[in-house]
């Protein structure tokens, strides 16, 4: 008789059938990082962020300009004789110049400049949030392929295991039939529920290698093998065992609410700059030039040869700019009214959503215990059927329904172990903590793990 592998751990199978080397899942997260142009494109986000205040910043530090340059001039004036004792004044002149400059200016006063700082530094912080936001949903991403490439497996597994236990029930009822010991509808039933089996199988086969694929395209290289997920997996309430304390964790560290809450305050900081349109900018400066004429020795070249020198402060007052910064503060106070509202709404929806998901995942726990429990009933009532079938108490039909149970329980057992492994990384996500140390933990719960030297794709 064939190995029966309805009745072994399906991790067990699952690990007979691979290979022995098997990347797990803080490997395969590593790999995604480095071949993943996302996870990139993430840090170009905070390369960014960071070069946000550098530029609002230099408007309210020293600006340094110089100046210089060379030129041949020709300079056509009207004779003017002032008397018979000095010499005729004008006519044609030319003369080659050399002039060069610098100006310091520091703002003493610029209330706008000051307010565009702060709100350059919320938009930072805001930026910074979100690429947090996009780290959190890459390696939720990556870590939910792994878990959809796993489960695949495992109902393909279930898939071969049914469909190759249903041919040879097939097998053992024609034999029947040509002794004359069934009837032909027993025949036909086990044909009927071997080609359904055959069905769900190929449908298995599509969604493993569709789940491969997705997995592949964030590694950027071809894993042949995956860590698996053991039998002990703890099945324990999310830490703290509270729905309202998730809520208020999600409000306080979901980067999402965060970036939305700074950019509030970058919204009320540039309304305030807008605002400052009504006030003058003052600055202090300081300026030198030097101009140097040669080439002909007239007195009006002479005299516009010289240095200069000054220091002093300077102020410009926009009285009036034709209506636009009254409308353009107007326009700023609702952006901000506007992002604040956004900020609410988000923190009902995401407050909301942790606390479905705390719900789910314990709702997921019981599902697996019972799982479990409805996998040890089914079991011990096909082994039930099974001896009744052998000595002729039981039908063919009795025994593929009895099959059928335990076929969907073992897959009922599956779904809810991955359900239970995604909705908790989906927890942490929502609530803003899913960093290293989380996935680092569901690793843990994995069997098989060893370094693995895929190929490049």
């Amino acid at each position: 008789m064939l190995l029966n592998l309805r009745l072994l751990p399906l991790t067990t199978v699952m690990v007979l059938t691979t290979s022995v080397h098997a990347m797990d899942l803080l490997e395969t997260l590593h790999l995604a990082n480095q071949n993943d142009p996302n996870f990139a494109a993430v840090q170009a986000s905070r390369g960014l962020a960071e070069q946000t205040t550098a530029i609002a910043r230099s408007s309210l530090l020293p600006q340094v300009v110089v100046n210089g340059g060379i030129s041949r001039n020709s300079w056509n004036q009207d004779p003017v004789t002032i008397s018979s004792a000095f010499p005729t004044v004008g006519g044609k002149t030319s003369y080659n110049s050399t002039v060069w400059g610098a100006r310091v200016t520091q703002p003493l006063f610029n209330w706008s400049a000051y307010h565009q700082f702060k709100a350059a530094k919320s938009q930072r912080s805001r930026d910074e949030a979100k690429a947090d936001e996009q780290s959190q949903n890459l390696m939720l991403r990556v870590a939910e392929s792994y878990f959809n490439v796993l489960r695949a497996q495992e109902t393909l597994i279930l898939a071969q295991t049914r469909e190759a236990s249903l041919n040879k029930n097939l097998e053992e009822t024609r034999a029947r039939l040509h002794v004359g010991l069934i009837p032909k509808v027993d025949v036909l039933e086990s044909e009927a529920q071997r080609d359904s089996a055959t069905s769900e199988r190929l449908t298995a086969e599509n969604q493993l290698n569709s789940a491969r694929e997705t997995l592949n395209a964030s590694t950027g290289v071809r894993v042949d093998s995956l860590a698996q997920l053991g039998d002990n997996l703890p099945i324990v309430a999310p830490i703290p065992n509270d729905v309202d304390a998730w809520g208020k964790l999600a409000i306080a560290k979901n980067p999402q609410l965060i970036a939305l809450n700074y950019d509030t305050e970058a919204n009320e900081s540039n309304r305030t700059s807008l605002r400052s349109g009504y006030l003058p900018a003052v600055n202090l400066y300081a300026s030198y030039n030097d101009q140097n004429n040669s080439g002909n020795s007239s007195v009006a070249t002479a005299l516009s040869s010289g240095k200069s020198a000054a220091v002093g402060v300077e102020a410009r007052w926009e009285l009036y700019a034709g209506g636009r910064t009254l409308a353009s503060e107007r326009q700023a106070a609702y952006q901000t009214d506007l992002s604040r509202l956004n900020l609410q709404s988000s923190q009902r929806s995401i407050e909301n959503q942790t606390r479905t998901l705390f719900m789910t995942v314990n709702t997921d726990a019981s599902r697996v215990q019972a799982s479990r429990r409805n996998v040890a009933s089914a079991e011990m009532a096909y082994n039930v059927v099974e001896s009744g079938y052998s000595v002729g108490n039981q039908s063919m039909v009795d025994l593929l329904a009895s099959e059928a149970r335990l076929y969907a329980a073992r897959r009922d057992l599956a779904d809810s172990r991955y359900d239970y492994v995604i909705h908790s990384l989906r927890l942490h996500a929502s609530a803003g903590v899913l960093d290293e140390s989380v996935i680092t933990q569901v690793n843990n719960w994995l069997v098989g793990q060893s370094k693995s030297s895929p190929n490049k794709r």
